[in-house]
């Protein structure tokens, strides 16, 4: 809904209800951690001083 204040003049509030948030038991659970295998012969230290956005460009 609106209201209209005229003793706000030229001020607008705004209230915002916010719904859908998780309950606190869902926040509560444990991230799970997967392994990831890799290739550690191929990895480049020499690049690491280059930000990936700019390494991803070659």
């Amino acid at each position: 809904g609106a209201v209209i204040n005229k003793g706000l003049n030229d001020e607008v509030k705004v209230t915002v209800i916010a719904t859908g948030f998780e309950t606190l038991e869902k926040i509560k659970e444990e991230p799970t951690l997967e392994e990831i295998d890799f290739d550690k012969d191929k990895i480049s230290y020499n690049d690491l001083d280059i930000p990936t956005f700019l390494r991803e460009k070659k």
